[in-house]
């Protein structure tokens, strides 16, 4: 019985992370979004961005632990690792 509790609680937990990840992939957009901070303060842009990458950072090391991993949280500005692209067509890494 006790095998049975454990299983179910981790689908619950799984399917709520799985949810969670899908209102990061909207919101995480919408808030880092510096068209969205034009009429903000500077430092309520800031810290707004601060913000949502320690949720996205926390969220994602949960996520690990609800599956049995060990993930790491990544450093700011990862996510736009890749998207640059000098003359030759390689990648730029800032």
């Amino acid at each position: 019985m006790l095998t049975l509790i454990s299983f179910q609680g981790s689908c619950i937990a799984a399917k709520f992370f799985n949810l969670f990840f899908n209102y990061l992939k909207i919101l995480v957009p919408l808030l880092t979004n510096e068209k969205n901070h034009e009429q903000w303060p500077a430092v309520v842009s800031q810290d707004v961005r601060r913000h949502v990458h320690t949720l996205k950072s926390n969220v994602y090391v949960v996520s690990g632990q609800v599956n049995g991993k060990t993930l790491l949280p990544l450093p700011v500005g990862t996510e736009k690792v890749g998207q640059d692209m000098d003359e030759g067509g390689r990648y730029v890494v800032h």
